[in-house]
């Protein structure tokens, strides 16, 4: 944009990047949670990014996340859940997000947008959560895989 970048000749073998594919898209929770907010930047408009919820009294349910970012301003209640294993999601309330835990330390990223897997359309992700079966949704804690 400056005028100040200088052509040079790629050297070595052309590098194709993967397929991106179903597994490709599912998210680790294990990862940083800037890789996971940058995959979603990279392919999650075209094939997005989706995780699985599990409940011990019903079915598991498959969502795809739609808007997906960093939170760098966690609300202080999360501060009890600070040794959470990667994967915990939890209800922010007042901010009508769900905040899910990766590595220990890291921020928390944010979920606002999903859509349930099933033609269901996308809704957010305070309303899906609402929908979640009684015990759950009731102790504002699951666990995504």
């Amino acid at each position: 944009m400056r005028g100040t970048a200088t052509p040079r000749v790629q050297s070595g073998n052309v590098v194709r990047a993967p397929k991106i594919t179903t597994e490709t898209t599912r998210v680790d929770w294990s990862m940083h949670p800037e890789l996971i907010a940058a995959r979603h930047r990279g392919f999650g408009h075209h094939t997005p990014l989706w995780t699985t919820v599990s409940f011990e009294t019903a079915e598991p349910l498959t969502i795809q996340l739609l808007e997906v970012s960093v939170t760098h301003d966690p609300p202080r209640f999360l501060a009890k859940f600070a040794e959470a294993q990667p994967g915990t999601a939890v209800l922010d309330h007042h901010g009508r997000r769900v905040l899910v835990s990766t590595t220990p330390g890291a921020p928390w990223v944010e979920i606002t947008r999903v859509k349930p897997i099933g033609g269901k359309k996308d809704i957010p992700a305070f309303d899906w959560w609402k929908g979640l079966p009684p015990g759950p949704r009731k102790a504002g804690l699951v666990m995504f895989s």
